[in-house]
């Protein structure tokens, strides 16, 4: 899944076409319910997988594409792997909250916004 797509299904939208696997449709061609537009994303990001920056760069351009506030994206470090920074990305606002990592990165955020009411998403 690109970047892209999961900003569309974190959207709220509904798929009213099958894709098949790595298909890319563009934002603007779409056939989605308009989404409920978040006021601040916050992405957190391991910066140790070897496609983060294209992941940054995509998760970017789908936001700006979406029409929504440019992503805030920090990044996790031995130390903080996660957790911390989710709950941060809560505590200052943000109604999205996307991991993106592996299998640690996503635990870790889902358990930093777990119970908070924040949208969570994934992009793996």
């Amino acid at each position: 899944m690109t970047a892209s797509q999961a900003v569309e299904s974190l959207a709220g939208r509904r798929r009213t076409n099958l894709l098949r696997p790595g298909m890319v449709l563009p934002l603007s061609s779409a056939p989605f319910a308009p989404p409920t537009r978040p006021m601040q994303v916050t992405a957190v990001l391991n910066p140790i997988k070897p496609q983060a920056g294209e992941a940054r760069s995509e998760l970017q351009a789908a936001c700006a594409e979406a029409d929504w506030p440019e992503p805030e994206i920090v990044e996790t470090t031995i130390d903080r792997p996660g957790g911390s920074q989710a709950q941060e990305a809560v505590a200052d606002g943000a109604e999205l909250v996307i991991a993106m990592g592996g299998d640690g990165t996503v635990r870790e955020v889902a358990q930093g916004v777990a119970g908070t009411g924040v949208q969570f998403g994934v992009v793996p």
